[in-house]
Order: C-alpha cells, then structure tokens, then sequence
C-alpha cells in the first residue's frame, strides 16, 4: 500500500486481469449450460435437463437378489425383474443396518414395467398395528416423490420413510422410483412419469382389488398424479398434493400473476407439466398442502391450483415451512392433516363412515364461512383454508 492509501500500480493490474478472467469464466459457463439445456432444442430434452436431477444410480441403495442360485448386488430393475429381490441401503453402519431390517419387516418390493418397457422398482408397506378379523386396511396411498429423490432417500430409518408413514397414516403405502430414478431403467421426462404412475396405479389394483386408493404427490410429482387424476380412473377416492406448482414456466412468473391466472407471456406451447389446466377435471375430494416460506414453488401456486379445484377439501397453508421442511417430518401438522383426509374426507366404501362424512360435511357448510375450529386443536379452518403458524402455540 503507498502512503496516499493505494495499492501499488503492478498489483492493480494483476487485480483488474482476475477480475476480466473472472467474468470471462463466467461467461464460459454460461455459454456451457445454454449448450447443455438447448442442444439438441426439443422441448422433451430440455424439460428433462431442467426438470429432472436424479441421484447417481447405485449411490443410496443398490438391489439384493434373494434367488436360490443367487444373491448378488445389481444396480438395474431388469436384472430382478419377475423375481424376488430387497432393497439393501449403501453406506448404512451395523446398528442402522439392524434398524433397517426391523424397518422392512412388513414392506415388499416390486418391479413394474410400463408400456414404455422401462422396469420401475417400488415398495409397499403396510401399517404394524393389526386389525380386528373382518377390518383390513382398506386405503391405498401411491406416493410419487419429488425430483432429486429416490426410494433410498424414503428409506432410510432416521429420516420419514414409507413404512413409517405407513403407520402414522393408517394405511398401505406404494412409492416407487421414475423412469431413470434410483434403479429404475430408462430416462425421466415428463411423459415418462406419466406412464411410470399409471403402471404403479395398475399394480396397486391387481394386488389389492379391493383398495381405496389415493394418489399422493410432492413437488414434481404432483404433475403425474394430476395428470393421472384427472382421467378419472377407477377406485380413484382422493388426491393428496404437496406443494404443487401450476405449470413449468409459471415457476418463472411474479407469484401475483400466477395467483391472479395470468397466462405465460409467451411459448405456451412449450409449456410443460400444465397442471393448472388438468386439475379441474379431478372429481374425488382434494387436500392441497403448502408452506408459506416455500421459493421453490410459491404459495401462490398452491393457491391457484386450489381456486380451480370441483372437490376441494380445506387447504392446509404451513406457516413457517418452506419445499423442504414440510414433508421431512419435523412438520408434524402436514403428516396429521393428511391423516385426517384419509379418515375423513377421502371418498369410501364404507357407510357408516360416509355418513359420518356427509353429517361432518353438512355442519360445516351450516357456519356460513365462520372461523371452524377442528378436534385437533392445532387447525383452525377459515372457510376452506386452514392455516397453522408454527411460531404460535396450538389453540386450547
């Protein structure tokens, strides 16, 4: 530094050629991803690199044969397929691996193939607790998973995982992996997904024909389940979305346009995953779950995707929760609401329970939009919002 407090003229230059090589890095890599994301320039590609960021394959769990003739490890659906097989976490110390097996005692792992001929690796576990002779679990519930996720990460015994929802919601729990996720052959794409739900919604009914099956998705999979859903297929009884989003490019607009529906100023035909153009055609009732802190997908998004609704049931706003935290588990109120919906609000077959239903309907019709206070003293429902602020204690 020189007495007048600048720093010496050589030094000054080499500063001024890291700040242009800097900026010129920048620009290469910039260069670099607008290559990766629009060659080749098909909508279908593009979707898929922006969209989809699956975890490396093999990486969080990997496949155990458990045939007479062989019980070795394989990192792809079509080498089990047709035959019996687990699933056996990566990286797992000798205490979780113990915790694992106990996890797994009531889960059974599948493959599926789409009419695509892709083979999707699943899971199904049912709830622990028994039932009276006569009273079997009777409600299904197809998880579809988030886009960097795979059925490692909803295994794993500290964290919420498919057998524990199992038993917080009463009910048999399906989730699988996308095309191209976890073990699962192919690629991911927004068709792909489509397909893969459907072959998952096909398996649930051969196996348990007699389900009450709801279609529950978080973040990019709420698209397929809306998508699935709005065709109205068969034992459909109720939808469950976790802060779902109303189309692609609408993740790119001001949150008030998109609360207010305003269309994408431009390329609507390069739209993608437009669920804010199928949801309306979901005639079963509906919970739409979402956190006020989410900046991944905005409330407004839930909001929009609520106002379009035939058969909606109270909207859970989390206060306090953004796209990670409310489904982790520490968010207990998103797991009690959806259990809720289950026992209460889900169309059924039984009809002591439809007509509980429809009296628990009636007198809540009569408050004429008066603030509704729930028997669960954490809920408090202002017309058919229902909003919990986590930072409050619950209303005694």
């Amino acid at each position: 530094m020189n007495d007048d407090g600048q720093l010496p003229l050589q030094l000054r230059r080499e500063e001024q050629r890291l700040t242009k090589w800097g900026v010129f890095k920048q620009l290469l890599k910039a260069c670099g991803l607008i290559c990766y994301t629009a060659c080749p320039p098909l909508p279908e590609q593009i979707t898929r690199k922006l969209a989809f960021h699956p975890p490396t394959r093999g990486k969080s769990y990997q496949l155990r044969l458990l045939d007479e003739s062989s019980n070795e490890l394989v990192k792809k659906a079509s080498k089990v397929h047709g035959r019996p097989f687990k699933i056996e976490l990566m990286n797992q110390e000798e205490t979780l691996n113990l915790t694992q097996n106990a996890l797994f005692e009531t889960t059974n792992f599948f493959t599926v193939e789409t009419s695509y001929k892709n083979v999707l690796v699943g899971m199904h576990s049912a709830p622990q607790k028994a039932r009276p002779p006569g009273q079997p679990y009777r409600q299904a519930v197809i998880f579809a998973q988030p886009n960097s996720s795979d059925l490692g990460w909803w295994a794993q015994p500290l964290c919420v995982n498919v057998p524990h929802l199992a038993d917080l919601l009463e009910c048999h729990m399906f989730a699988f992996d996308y095309s191209g996720f976890g073990c699962s052959t192919g690629s991911p794409s927004e068709s792909n997904i489509n397909n893969d739900i459907v072959a998952v919604y096909d398996y649930v009914r051969r196996t348990m024909p007699d389900a009450e099956i709801i279609l529950m998705g978080y973040s990019i999979g709420t698209s397929c389940v809306i998508d699935l859903a709005s065709k109205r297929p068969e034992e459909l009884t109720g939808v469950v979305l976790i802060a779902p989003f109303a189309s692609g490019f609408r993740l790119f607009q001001d949150v008030e346009n998109v609360e207010a529906g305003m269309p994408p100023p431009c390329c609507m035909s390069f739209d993608r995953f437009r669920s804010v153009d199928k949801i309306s055609l979901i005639n079963v009732p509906t919970l739409i779950c979402h956190g006020t802190l989410d900046t991944t997908v905005p409330l407004a998004h839930g909001k929009r995707l609520y106002s379009k609704l035939t058969n909606p049931v109270p909207m859970l706003i989390m206060h306090g929760a953004d796209h990670s935290s409310i489904f982790t588990g520490a968010r207990w109120e998103t797991t009690a609401r959806i259990s809720r919906f289950l026992r209460y609000e889900a169309q059924t077959r039984d009809e002591s329970k439809r007509v509980f239903v429809s009296d628990l309907v009636r007198r809540f019709n009569e408050l004429d939009g008066s603030t509704w206070i729930t028997t669960d003293p954490a809920f408090q429902v202002d017309g058919l919002m229902s909003e919990v602020n986590l930072n409050t204690q619950p209303i005694e």
